[in-house]
């Protein structure tokens, strides 16, 4: 929602695939890779970062309400917290979820399993990630379409580490996506430059955690004004 992607080059030939996130994948192909030989992939990327969100208008929006693994929005204890933070205006009640878990979990540092909603719910902690389904998951119980998002907060160039790997949340609003982040007290624009990498489904979670954790060097990220 706070990205555009301007231009995207790599050593080898490569084609683009959408999923229906809207996240984007290079696929490349070769007609033999063998044994003990190895490719370097490099790849370059542009992206202009807004400080606020673009209109858009998602296929489904009400794909964005339902309970799935990690975000139990239809759990009685996830549905009851919900109600007890809904008001009649939705800004406000999004506004009252975001607050309640800024204050209400406490951060104990990266965590490696991906432990959702009601786990931050009954023991008040979690790393960020807890943080973000919480949100999501009060938001979709309150009627407000929600959704992770996963990537880097880049203020300046800067080489990250695949360590600094961070999960925030938005929510669907008067036609955008708005960025919410309890857990570094970020609501509503992209002023400390959230670089996303991935729209996070959680069903598909376990398995963009395993990618997003392995060995590699850092990342160089380049911040034009």
């Amino acid at each position: 929602a706070y990205q555009e992607r301007t231009q995207i080059r790599c050593n080898y030939p490569f084609s683009l695939r959408d999923d229906a996130l809207g996240n984007q994948s290079l696929a490349l192909t070769w007609d033999l890779l063998p044994p003990y030989s190895e490719k370097i992939v490099t790849v370059k990327t542009s992206i202009r970062l807004r400080p606020d969100p673009r209109k858009e208008t998602p296929e489904d929006p009400n794909a964005y309400l339902a309970s799935e693994p990690f975000i139990e929005s239809d759990h009685p204890m996830i549905r009851q917290m919900a109600d007890s933070l809904k008001t009649r205006n939705r800004l406000e009640t999004v506004k009252n979820i975001y607050t309640w878990v800024g204050e209400n979990v406490s951060y104990i540092g990266y965590v490696k399993l991906h432990r959702g909603a009601l786990y931050a719910l009954n023991h008040k902690q979690g790393d960020c990630t807890e943080y973000a389904a919480l949100f999501t998951a009060l938001c979709r119980a309150a009627g407000v379409p929600a959704r992770m998002v996963g990537g880097f907060v880049c203020p300046r160039d800067m080489v990250v580490d695949l360590g600094d790997y961070h999960d925030w949340a938005e929510f669907y609003l008067d036609g955008r996506w708005h960025l919410a982040d309890p857990q570094a007290k970020q609501f509503m624009r992209n002023l400390k430059g959230y670089v996303a990498f991935n729209i996070v489904h959680a069903l598909q979670a376990e398995n963009a955690f395993c990618l997003i954790r392995s060995p590699h060097h850092g990342i160089g990220i380049k911040l034009n004004s």
